[in-house]
């Protein structure tokens, strides 16, 4: 099958796609901010084919990714951007691609995604082509019955609006990655980076749910009446997160976990899936947060939930930032209330944990003490022996792994560095306190059965091999062109539900048409039509300073749309919207752009 997607560019973007291995349905198609096409087919050959070329004529930049899917099996990727220092109008973007991935006998399965995205002054626009493919001679996929047919998501309505909620509330990072989220915190000036660091997503998480469990309005506290939720870890405390479970079950078993960092974007995951990522489905090293064991504030570690208007610092933790610098007070002062304790606790370990090691590409790392103990990854197995360390690793998309391992600066250990492959690799050293950040790094040639050992402590020296020494480099900045040559990370499958009905019980149908005011002082002539909305805005009947339209589409509880001034005012302006149905009588701006000044609608 071939085919162009959509007919006409949108906003400069255009898909010409080929599909082989499989038979195709028709295609629906829907269009917003992003134009969507999604397919369902069934699988035909011995290998799945996506190819075609992607299109992008104007705006700043673009990226394509495909990825190509079987069941059971590690995806297979491609990606590829092009930002021109004058943009694409002088140097468009046409980029081919071809992913295939092998189908074995009695495959459940397999899905494929291509993604289209432009960076424009008004935001980004996207044009995706996705598709599901079910095995073609009675093979089961996960979530698919016994006898073949593949099954829909779970439906539950209140789950449903919990995520859509999560989505909207919770802040993407600024990169693409947690490991280069981590990585890029170890710079001199990376403090930027530690709210999007896994302990500050969990606790921005918590106090999500908190701040539903415990609202004033009925129908959001309503939401949680079904479901527990509470911090857990993996890796021993080395990654944490949240999971929210149906209330009367085993959270290990029926749970949900709501991990941000590992894609820099609110993601969910089946807990067997991430279980799976992060232990090989052993559940070793995986638990009830132990950042939150002291004060036990949730189920998962043996607690209750506790209003966040009577959540306060422990004395420890007062006290410890009583004796921040003036820099760090600062810092510390700017966050959001719902940081600054994971703020403190991350920065309290960092005081204990101020050594930092990080393998890329083909590299095993793990560390040893005086007595023979060990954490880190030999031979790639996840390993916790000493006490007051912390090791991460996640998959990349070449089949090796990146690694981080955070320990006392003051103890002695040897610091062991494998290889697990032949090819290009990086060691990252890195020290953290409450003083300066220092990062080095060291570009090896990695070989199956390489063995390097390095004493860590507050210096760096040169590494001695075979074939001479490698000296360490300092890292001030941002290095954006070797951040991109890295492999991309592999995250586990994310979870899907879809709701069961309209809206839940009481709770009135969305009807927003009529006049509304507006804390920007101006009136709002709203016309909604299905899910489709309409207004016209301006700051006064007579001589308005200022006055726009607007063109949205509803998606749940959100809106998203674009405006624009009108030369009825002064003003002329435009950009996007991103708006949250609170109630038929409340709307309130998520995001927005291009100098929009309005943040809440009443009427």
């Amino acid at each position: 099958m071939a085919d162009t997607f959509p007919a006409e560019p949108f906003n400069c973007l255009q898909l010409e796609y080929s599909i082989s291995g499989a038979t195709l349905g028709s295609p629906k198609d829907s269009e917003g901010f992003t134009f969507y096409r999604e397919l369902e087919g069934t699988l035909t050959g011995d290998t799945l084919t996506i190819s075609g070329v992607a299109t992008a004529g104007c705006g700043w930049g673009a990226t394509i990714d495909v990825e190509v899917s079987v069941d059971g099996q590690e995806p297979e990727r491609f990606h590829q951007e092009k930002f021109p220092t004058n943009g694409l109008a002088e140097d468009p973007m046409r980029q081919s691609f071809s992913v295939t991935v092998p189908v074995p006998p009695g495959a459940g399965g397999a899905s494929f995604m291509i993604s289209l995205v432009g960076s424009y002054n008004a935001g980004d626009r996207g044009v995706v082509v996705k598709g599901r493919l079910s095995p073609s001679n009675g093979g089961t996929s996960a979530g698919s019955v016994s006898d073949g047919q593949k099954s829909e998501p779970p439906k539950n309505l209140k789950l449903y609006k919990i995520l859509q909620i999560y989505k909207q509330k919770i802040p993407s990072g600024l990169v693409g990655t947690g490991n280069r989220n981590n990585l890029l915190s170890w710079l001199p000036e990376g403090d930027k980076y530690d709210e999007f660091k896994c302990g500050a997503y969990q606790s921005r998480v918590l106090n999500l749910l908190d701040s539903l469990r415990f609202s004033d309005d009925p129908e959001e506290r309503a939401l949680l009446e079904d479901w527990d939720y509470g911090p857990i870890e993996a890796l021993w405390g080395g990654h944490q997160a949240v999971v929210i479970y149906p209330k009367g079950s085993s959270w290990t078993d029926e749970g949900i976990v709501l991990d941000p960092w590992i894609k820099q974007s609110p993601k969910a995951y089946d807990v067997q899936s991430w279980g799976q990522y992060f232990s090989a489905g052993s559940f070793h090293g995986i638990r009830g947060s132990s950042v939150y064991e002291t004060n036990p504030e949730y189920p998962t570690v043996g607690g209750t939930y506790v209003d966040p208007k009577n959540k306060k610092l422990t004395k420890e933790e007062m006290e410890f930032v009583k004796n921040l610098s003036e820099e760090k007070k600062k810092i510390y002062e700017k966050m959001s209330p719902d940081l600054r304790a994971a703020w403190v606790r991350g920065k309290m370990a960092d005081k204990s944990k101020g050594g930092r090691a990080m393998g890329y590409s083909p590299l095993n790392l793990y560390l040893v003490d005086e007595v023979g103990r060990i954490s880190g990854f030999p031979g790639g197995v996840p390993t916790y022996e000493i006490p007051n360390t912390t090791i991460r690793c996640l998959k990349l998309s070449d089949g090796t792994h990146w690694t981080e391992l955070e320990y006392p600066l003051d103890a002695s250990y040897t610091l062991v560095v494998e290889g697990s492959g032949d090819g290009d690799a990086d060691l990252l050293l890195g020290f953290d306190g409450l003083g300066d950040r220092f990062a080095y790094r060291y570009r090896l040639q990695a070989g199956d059965g390489m063995r390097l050992e390095l004493q860590t402590g507050y210096e760096v020296s040169a590494i001695y091999t075979e074939s001479g020494s490698i000296a360490p480099e300092e890292i001030f900045e941002d290095d954006q062109e070797w951040l991109d040559s890295k492999p991309d990370v592999i995250a586990p499958q994310e979870f899907e539900v879809i709701a069961d009905q309209e809206k839940l019980p009481g709770e009135e149908a969305i009807d927003l048409t009529g006049v509304w005011n507006c804390d920007d002082g101006g009136k709002y002539y709203i016309h909604q039509v299905d899910s489709t909305i309409w207004w016209y805005g301006e700051s006064n009947p007579n001589t308005p300073y200022w006055s726009n339209v607007m063109h949205g589409n509803i998606n749940g509880d959100t809106i998203y749309a674009d405006w624009a001034d009108v030369p009825k005012g002064g003003a002329m302006n435009s950009g996007t919207l991103t708006l949250r149905i609170e109630s038929n009588n409340r709307i309130t701006a998520v995001s927005k752009t291009g100098g929009f000044g309005g943040s809440v609608w009443t009427r």
